[in-house]
């Protein structure tokens, strides 16, 4: 990382030339020197920023693909509930039908049975 450099000798020496106390300049310097090396320490850099940037596009690449993974797992079961679906319905037809044509036998039965009775 490039040092933000800081001259603590200049700085010192504008603060005793602006009538500051040697060593309150001194103290001032120091201190000052402190809190630049400090922040500098916690700044990001181009560097990090790069590195940062292609390890989210690089997560979001995976990302991507995982959606994609899912969008074909979820149409492949869609597929497959709508063949299941399909056979229920066929096997409720069928067994429909064949209510209708037991409930048809039995109404021509009763009709039967009471002509014979009543006629």
């Amino acid at each position: 990382m490039a040092a933000l450099i800081f001259d603590t000798l200049s700085f010192s020496k504008q603060l005793k030339t602006a009538g500051v106390p040697a060593a309150q300049a001194e103290a001032e310097t120091k201190v000052l020197a402190e809190l630049f090396e400090a922040d500098l320490k916690d700044l990001a850099t181009k560097d990090d920023l790069f590195i940062t940037q292609k390890s989210l596009q690089h997560e979001m690449k995976d990302l991507r693909h995982e959606i994609g993974d899912m969008r074909h797992e979820m149409k492949s079961m869609y597929k497959d509930l709508d063949a299941k679906i399909e056979k229920v319905d066929i096997k409720l037809s069928g067994e429909m039908s064949l209510i209708k044509w037991m409930f048809g036998a039995m109404i021509a039965g009763i009709i039967g049975i009471l002509t014979k009775l009543f006629f």
